[in-house]
């Protein structure tokens, strides 16, 4: 995995009880301030140019996330803490980088979770409802007193993320009195990126890819790296010369 790409949309809670009588019979404004509802929505390594509203709309068109983009925060400058997806995601739900958390390779390694709380705590203990929904991918038990989300539908469906929607719409449209944290976790695009592995498609063979000037353009730091060390220069072209990820021979079009 390459990327993964959250974005936030926040929505300001509407309450009927913004202002409250003092005991002299005074209007006064609660002193606590309304909580928001935040959705959380991650796609799986796909680059956080690669939205309509940011590239343009000649190789791509994505309306949906353009308008989350328009309504809510998109992360712009954030930076990975590690190219792969299990290190990643345990760092920001935890807020740890991978050597604190001890996770810095795909492996079953469990999250202390004492030293590296995670976000769902975080919001509950703040007085959030709050719901996971898809892929998970983080290291620790897939219960409220580990993970602190009170509702889950965990590797839902098995990739499709169409059933990874459903349940977060319906987490989110039910009448409560707190205010949540919905986290919706999409496998895609990464599941479309299987091609370049030289793996079997579960969907069975694909025809010919588009020619290269109607494919996006590949991303700004595609080319090896000038400052890069003979031992990083030497595990990375090991690591893409592997059968699962023949990619050392990749040209610009072909990526």
């Amino acid at each position: 995995m390459i990327f993964e790409h959250p974005l936030i949309i926040v929505q300001k809670r509407q309450k009927m009880d913004r202002m409250r009588l003092t005991a002299s019979g005074q209007a006064k404004e609660a002193s606590e301030p309304d909580k928001s509802n935040i959705l959380l929505i991650m796609t799986d390594q796909q680059s956080s140019d690669l939205m309509s509203c940011v590239m343009g709309t000649r190789v791509l068109h994505t309306p949906h996330m353009d308008s989350l983009a328009e309504h809510g925060l998109r992360f712009t400058r954030a930076y990975t803490p590690n190219p792969l997806c299990i290190p990643a995601r345990n760092s920001i739900f935890s807020g740890c980088h991978p050597h604190t958390t001890g996770i810095q390779s795909n492996s079953s390694k469990k999250l202390d979770i004492e030293k590296c709380p995670l976000m769902g705590s975080m919001f509950l203990a703040a007085g959030y409802d709050t719901g996971y929904f898809g892929k998970w991918h983080i290291n620790a038990e897939k219960d409220v007193d580990k993970s602190g989300f009170q509702e889950m539908a965990v590797n839902q469906g098995n990739g499709h993320d169409d059933e990874i929607a459903t349940p977060t719409i319906e987490f989110m449209s039910r009448n409560r009195d707190k205010p949540f944290l919905a986290v919706a976790s999409f496998s895609n695009p990464h599941d479309v990126c299987q091609l370049a592995r030289g793996e079997k498609l579960p969907g069975g063979e694909v025809g010919e890819p588009p020619p290269p000037e109607f494919c996006p353009p590949p991303p700004f730091n595609l080319a090896e790296p000038t400052n890069e060390t003979d031992t990083m220069s030497f595990a990375r072209r090991s690591y893409q010369a592997s059968p699962m990820f023949p990619v050392g021979t990749f040209t610009r079009d072909d990526w």
